[in-house]
This record gives C-alpha cells, structure tokens and sequence, in this order.
C-alpha cells in the first residue's frame, strides 16, 4: 500500500497483520496486532492480544493494550507517542534519534538503555542531551525495556593521498553489509 494511504482494519476475536507503507489505524478485541512497515501514524488498539510494531520509516505512534505484550522497533517522528499495556511487558527498540522517555511499571522492573532496574524512570535515550519525541510507557505487572541502536553507520578508512585507494565499511542493525572500495578524489 502507498505511503499517501492509510489502512484501517477492525476486528472481534482475531489477529491484524498490516504490512504497509503508510499509516495505520488497527483495532481488536481478543486478538493481537501486527504492523510492519509503517510510516506517518500508527494506531493500535487491542484487548487481551498482544501489539508488535516494526517500523521502517519515521512515524507518530499509540499502542494500547491489555493482559499482553508491546514490541516496538523504529524511529519516532517529533512530538508525544504512547505505549500502554497492563498485565504485559514491553520492549522497545528506538533508532537513530534521541527519545525523552518516560517508563513506569506499578509491579515490575524498568531498564532504559541498559541502566540499572528501577520501577519508573525518565531519561533521554540516544545520543544527545535533549530530544523532539517524547514517549511514555506505562504497565503493570509486568517489565519495560527500552534500548537504543544506530540503524546504518559507517566506518570509514581515509587516506591522505588523492588518488589513494580508500574503503567504506557500512553496516545496518550492527550487522556488516560490505565494503566498497574506490579511489580518494579532491572533494569538488
């Protein structure tokens, strides 16, 4: 489905599985929902069904359940997202761009990038000291795990010499992808 559309799908009693390329809105009762490759606004809302969202462009996100889990990977664009569960943890992987996040659990444990364990916390995830996207994450009963990964890096080997042979290695989740090799040209 193209990014310009959205998808809006609603059930009793049964699981959602969305791959798309626009926004989603999805909702159920008694089953769980799938989103893959979403972008713009994601909505989920479901009972006794768990949510597992796995973004690949920049999108707004609310995901609310209850009596089961919330898997989230993906990049948030500025402004306020939600994740609500009870009764189900909650485990988030945010990419590329820094997160204030605010996590509590009223019976269980919080880790937000590998700090220690505590029952609520608040922190900017990512690298930097102040962040556009604000998400709050609340559960009971149950963990939050919040991390964080660079989606593509580069390790360049640069060499003085214009007309020198150079490499780029790139990787994207942390897994190596290739080298490319060229020559070194004066930058125009």
């Amino acid at each position: 489905i193209p990014p310009s559309m959205q998808v809006t799908a609603t059930t009793s009693n049964g699981s959602i599985k969305v791959e798309t390329m626009g926004s989603v809105a999805a909702r159920s009762s008694n089953g769980s929902i799938t989103v893959t490759g979403a972008s713009g606004k994601v909505q989920a809302v479901t009972s006794n069904g768990s949510i597992k969202v796995d973004l690949d462009d920049p999108a707004e996100i609310g995901l609310t359940t209850s009596n089961a889990s919330v898997t989230f990977r993906g990049l948030l664009i500025p402004g306020n997202h939600t994740i609500k569960t009870s009764n189900g943890s909650v485990n988030a992987t945010l990419q590329d761009l820094p997160v204030e996040v605010d996590a509590s659990t009223s019976n269980g444990k919080v880790r937000l990038a590998g700090n220690p364990a505590k029952r609520s916390a608040k922190a900017i995830v990512g690298p930097a000291d102040s962040a556009d996207s604000k998400l709050q994450i609340r559960t009971s009963n149950a963990s939050v795990t919040v991390n964080y990964k660079e989606t593509a890096t580069e390790a360049i080997t640069a060499v003085d010499n214009v007309g020198a042979e150079c490499s780029v290695r790139w990787s994207f989740w942390g897994e190596p992808q290739g080298v490319s090799t060229g020559l070194v040209r004066r930058k125009r």
